[in-house]
């Protein structure tokens, strides 16, 4: 018998992270499940931490190094669970995760629509809850998750809908956001009460790097690209669903937040042409709240070196 679930980790040179990753799918308190953990072409000790595991449920997938959306795509193409989740290395699932989900399916005769748990924020000086779609307050799903941080990671998806909709190489690093908006326009969805999924932040996740180790204007410039390769090729199916000023507020609100955090970490020389950007595709100025904190704190920083990042 096929598992219900199938359980996605992609997974490059986080050796030192994955262990925590896989123990929480282990330890789910629901067991019909797979494991498909894709090795997305790592250099590290990442084989041997994954094989160090001995649970037959576990699959090992290698490949040459394709970046994120092909390492998911290749994990589902792996997959023969009725239902797809997501996992990202770095984080890990409460134990009743999978449980949740399987609650509202088998009292739902299994249907197929998309789930949603919600997701803490895990951070050294504590946890705090994500963000949470509530019918009554927010307009449609798709509407909600263009606005805010939804993620594929939280997302229970019937294995069927990959058939016509998969995770799009080139689209990093915004492909998780492309992909939801297309799925969420065409199939019913169903956010669940439980928080279940723990969302890590630390020093090396890339939203941290992307100032520290990166090149900050262009991946800020990808995200740009991957919004409008959206619009341009899936207006049609996502526009219905979203106020018009869709694009202009995600495109400049993606350059105004990589202008003030590349302040907050010290990456002073992008700022200005961040915030260029930003106020060029952001005519009815939708963030000016944001570029008044940007002029008030890009010398405050470089003097005081306040405010600190929390």
């Amino acid at each position: 018998m096929n598992p219900l679930f199938s359980v996605i980790i992609p997974t490059y040179n986080r050796a030192n992270l994955l262990r925590i990753a896989i123990k929480s799918v282990l330890d789910q308190k629901f067991e019909n499940w797979e494991l498909v953990i894709v090795d997305d072409g790592s250099t590290d000790n990442t084989k041997f931490i994954i094989q160090s595991f001995k649970d037959s449920r576990i699959k090992y997938v290698y490949q040459k190094n394709k970046k994120l959306s092909e390492a998911r795509n290749t994990g589902v193409k792996n997959s023969i669970g009725k239902y797809i989740c997501f996992l990202d290395d770095d984080d890990y699932y409460l134990d009743n995760h999978l449980t949740a989900f399987y609650k509202y399916l088998s009292e739902n005769n299994y249907p197929s629509t998309i789930l949603r748990t919600a997701l803490f924020y895990k951070r050294a000086e504590g946890t705090s809850k994500g963000p949470f779609y509530d019918k009554k307050i927010h307009r449609n799903p798709l509407n909600w998750a263009a606005f805010h941080f939804c993620g594929s990671v939280t997302l229970c998806v019937p294995i069927e809908f990959f058939q016509d909709d998969l995770f799009i190489a080139g689209t990093e690093p915004w492909e998780d956001t492309h992909f939801i908006l297309r799925v969420f326009a065409k199939h019913s969805f169903v956010q669940l009460p439980d928080y279940t999924y723990i969302y890590i932040r630390h020093d090396i996740m890339s939203s941290i790097t992307i100032y520290t180790q990166m090149d900050t204007i262009k991946r800020a410039e990808q995200s740009v690209e991957s919004m409008k390769h959206l619009f341009k090729n899936y207006g049609d199916l996502v526009n219905p669903f979203l106020p018009q000023k869709t694009q202009a507020y995600i495109v400049s609100k993606n350059y105004s937040t990589h202008a003030l955090g590349s302040i907050l970490y010290g990456n002073y020389d992008v700022v200005w042409e961040l915030l260029r950007r930003a106020l060029k595709e952001d005519p009815k100025f939708y963030h000016w709240k944001t570029y008044l904190k940007i002029l008030i704190f890009y010398p405050l920083k470089k003097i005081t070196g306040y405010p600190k990042i929390k």
